[in-house]
């Protein structure tokens, strides 16, 4: 369990609220990938990185019906959504997200 913040730009958490799946293309244990909405009407694409503590990590990126369309009929990779786009490391617990880091470019197709 690292601590991914060492480094990254903080941002406010509520640009990721509320954090409740609205598809959810992977379930074990409970939602691992899925989509959200946010407050703001944007759709983003979770994908479940590590519990820590009482919060769960999850990296999570903007995404498109288009982008979603191809992941869940196979023509594209979760991973892919990640590359060459913005994307954020959350840590919520619920449908609250607590904190959030933008990370650096360099990260973008670490999922």
């Amino acid at each position: 369990m690292s601590d991914v913040s060492d480094g990254l730009v903080s941002v406010i958490p509520e640009k990721f609220m509320p954090f409740t799946p609205v598809k959810v293309l992977n379930y074990y244990d409970g939602p691992r990938v899925f989509t959200f909405n946010s407050h703001y009407g944007i759709t983003y694409l979770a994908c479940w990185d590590d519990d820590i503590g009482s919060l769960a990590r999850f990296f999570v990126v903007e995404v498109d019906d288009a982008t979603v369309a191809s992941i869940e009929n196979g023509q594209m990779m979760v991973c892919d959504a990640f590359r060459d786009r913005p994307s954020w490391a959350v840590e919520s617990r619920g449908d609250v997200v607590y904190r959030a880091w933008l990370l650096p470019s360099g990260d973008r197709g670490i999922v």
